[in-house]
């Protein structure tokens, strides 16, 4: 959309890309705006937010897809928003964990052993079905890394930082 603000002329500033792009997709407005953010509603209200310290991460899915629409269709049908989403200072909440969990048995496994086994909180990211481990370097990482691996090894586990 940048290359078409530009070569078409359209003359939108930052504000009026990241109105257009809400029309193709709640996750386009933030990477108008970049850096670190709380992003809240349909993508549209962003939050600056200091950047986080962890700089390491392990992505964790079970092979599973969690359709958005129906993720939100659940969310409403529930009546109300998450309230045991494992909030944060750093990562905040999400508020569609407790129906895609709800409906992805693998994810509240994920969760259930990451806690067993003291690998911390899992969060979500997005409507899933990809979840994230967050760590400040890579020692722990490392060993935690192996240790899913092994303990889910059908899954798609990958570190990056």
């Amino acid at each position: 959309m940048s290359f078409l603000n530009e070569e078409a002329a359209w003359g939108l500033d930052q504000k009026g890309l990241m109105d257009r792009g809400a029309f193709f997709g709640s996750d386009i407005p933030y990477f108008f705006m970049g850096g670190t953010a709380v992003v809240e509603g349909v993508g549209t209200l962003i939050t600056p937010h200091k950047p986080s310290p962890y700089t390491h991460f392990i992505l964790i899915n079970p092979n599973k897809h969690s359709d958005t629409a129906q993720a939100y269709r659940d969310v409403d049908q529930d009546g109300s928003l998450n309230k045991d989403s494992g909030a944060t200072p750093d990562f905040g909440e999400n508020d569609l964990k407790k129906v895609v969990f709800s409906r992805i048995p693998e994810l509240q496994e994920i969760e259930q052993f990451c806690l067993a086994e003291g690998l911390g909180s899992l969060y979500m990211s997005g409507s899933g079905a990809t979840c994230f481990l967050a760590y400040h370097g890579p020692e722990k990482l490392n060993q935690d890394l192996l240790l899913l691996r092994d303990a889910f090894p059908n899954y798609f586990i990958i570190s990056v930082s």
